[in-house]
């Protein structure tokens, strides 16, 4: 089950030291690698970034942003969501590859010899009936 992870965040402005905003961004990045990738993340609050209309940025912040020029605060912006976009990608692949994997396997066992298939249907309806049976026996207790 997924679950919504909010952080209230207020970043150094955009005349801090390079070097204060660099603690700040791997705090949050951290901070992000702590949380389930199954989660959505939320930052709140004041980063002090203006995200631009540049093309590069536009699969971050999509085409309709406030601001005509990203400044270093946007543009560490963008770059995070970009490394966390990309952690859940690389987990959303190897998902979708397991179960490429279960369903060719399925797939490869049914085949096209109806005697599998028959089975297969029987081996479900037998499991259905079990977990039923199960279900109604913890409903007694």
């Amino acid at each position: 089950m997924a679950n919504i992870s909010i952080i209230n965040v207020y970043a150094p402005t955009e005349v801090a030291t390079n070097e204060k905003k660099d603690i700040f961004y791997e705090t949050i990045e951290s901070t992000c690698q702590k949380i389930s990738k199954h989660d959505t993340v939320i930052l709140l609050r004041d980063l002090n970034a203006m995200i631009g209309k540049e093309e590069h940025i536009q699969n971050v912040a999509g085409k309709e942003t406030l601001h005509g020029k990203t400044n270093d605060n946007g543009t560490r912006l963008c770059n995070l969501t970009k490394q966390i976009k990309q952690r859940n990608n690389r987990y959303d692949d190897e998902r979708d590859e397991i179960i490429k994997e279960k369903r060719e396997a399925r797939l490869k066992w049914i085949g096209t010899n109806k005697d599998n298939y028959e089975k297969y249907r029987q081996i479900r309806k037998d499991r259905i009936k079990l977990i039923k049976k199960q279900e109604a026996e913890m409903a007694k207790r």
